[in-house]
């Protein structure tokens, strides 16, 4: 397993690029940050995932690939708009459900993000800090593409695409060679600043502008719900009431909105959710040091029996065969998933 590094810092004021690879889900989980995710492998493939980034003071870039098939469900960045540029697609990778458009890319705004990732798949992400974008784009092209974002698809002929794509695979490629331009503040902001200039020529938003997107009932009851989940301060204690109180909806309203997002319930997300949380503290444990009662009431399960079979249909092992996994622990505890 390649070393972890972290992948984001707030602040800074320079450029910095880095490798990264994982071969368990919860190692890929904790270094996707600021996407806050549950990955789901989909298939017996050993999981691997690598990635190449680089950070600059307000866009994050990176290529990944992928070696089996995975469900991603969680939470997108926030403040970030996020573009998901396809390098290789399967034919079983889906975005909220739908299969991908020729006619322009996947996009996301702050809230929730669901995907099926198929085996060999490689892509660009490119999350841009929504501030700058408001800085550096005429107000009326930036307010269009942040609706796109909002209607999660942003038109891009397919041309388009590979001249963007293949621009910044070549910036990858160069500060990976020349590290040493990361640490002239002048070198990254004329990379933000020629970044946003191609993507205004890319994306096609011409013409009067269009009425804004609505965003339903539904959805805006979702985005509440979201951010009251990231912002918790212990998510083991919220309850399905909790987060109608906070989205300001009903039950069956925030029922519908996880369905049509996620495929799943309100219940089955938040039950979800802490079982990735008790399998990294799992991973990030020697034995001995906790046992997996102490972490199934930690994590707001109060039956261990049910807990470690539930945990071995979502994982395909026992907790106690996690927290015995020796090659996992010290590593992901130098980085850990924080929530």
């Amino acid at each position: 397993m390649g070393q972890l590094a972290p992948f984001v810092d707030s602040g800074i004021e320079h450029g910095r690029r880095g490798d990264f690879c994982a071969d368990e889900p919860c190692f890929y989980e904790a270094h996707s940050l600021p996407w806050e995710i549950m990955a789901t492998p989909l298939d017996r493939r050993p999981f691997g995932h690598w990635k190449q980034y680089l950070v600059t003071p307000s866009v994050i870039v990176y290529q990944e690939g992928f070696t089996s098939a995975l469900r991603m469900r969680g939470f997108s960045p926030a403040g970030r708009f996020g573009l998901c540029l396809p390098l290789r697609l399967g034919c079983k990778t889906t975005y909220w459900n739908e299969s991908p458009r020729g006619d322009g890319v996947p996009a996301t705004m702050p809230g929730g993000v669901e995907a099926v990732i198929d085996s060999g798949q490689v892509h660009l992400m490119l999350l841009l800090d929504l501030v700058l974008l408001h800085r550096s784009l005429p107000p009326d092209l930036a307010s269009r593409l942040v609706d796109a974002g909002k209607d999660r698809f942003v038109p891009m002929a397919r041309t388009a695409v590979n001249s963007l794509t293949s621009w910044l695979c070549e910036v990858l490629a160069e500060t990976a060679r020349h590290p040493e331009a990361l640490g002239y503040p002048a070198t990254m902001r004329a990379f933000e600043d020629e970044l946003l200039d191609r993507l205004a020529r890319t994306v096609q938003l011409e013409g009067p502008s269009r009425p804004r997107p609505t965003i339903s009932l539904r959805r805006q009851g979702l985005d509440r719900a979201l951010e009251f989940l990231r912002a918790a301060d212990d998510a083991s204690t919220i309850s399905v009431p909790d987060l109608c109180a906070a989205a300001g909806v009903s039950q069956r309203t925030l029922e519908y909105a996880f369905r049509e997002t996620f495929g799943i319930t309100p219940l089955r997300f938040i039950r979800q959710r802490r079982f990735h949380m008790a399998r990294h503290e799992l991973l990030v444990t020697r034995p001995g040091e906790i046992t997996v009662g102490d972490v199934a009431y930690r994590t707001g399960f109060l039956e261990p029996g049910r807990f470690a079979m539930d945990y071995r249909q979502l994982f395909g092992e026992l907790p106690s065969q996690t927290l015995r996994r020796e090659s996992s622990h010290g590593l992901a505890a130098k980085h850990p998933l924080v929530w």
